[in-house]
């Protein structure tokens, strides 16, 4: 596992980013990850934001956002951004892509 977040408006809801291996997630290529969430009842895969390479890379940086509940941004090793807004159901991808992603932040507005 590599980065977790809670959504601050539900506290059972959960994700977290897991690789097979430290030479995956930390690798240039696939980095054979998955991005998890939880409900307080296990954990289920949501990561169905496509496999094209850039898309493939480990899920470095993960953000719930304050007062947006569901909403969740990840950050992608090789710098590609992704943002749901109902819990990981449904993804878009933000441009442009940023040289690489490695830790976020969130503050209130």
């Amino acid at each position: 596992a590599w980065a977790t977040a809670a959504d601050p408006a539900d506290p059972d809801l959960w994700y977290a980013s897991v690789s097979r291996g430290p030479y995956a997630a930390h690798s240039r290529g696939d980095g054979q990850a998955r991005l998890l969430r939880s409900r307080g009842n296990g954990w289920e895969r949501i990561d169905s934001w496509g496999d094209e390479p850039a898309l493939r890379r480990m899920p470095y940086a993960l953000a719930a956002l304050p007062d947006q509940p569901g909403r969740l941004l990840v950050g992608l090793r090789g710098g590609s951004m992704l943002v749901t807004g109902d819990a990981g159901d449904t993804w878009s991808r933000l441009e442009p892509a940023l040289p690489d992603v490695i830790a976020l932040a969130t503050a209130p507005a």
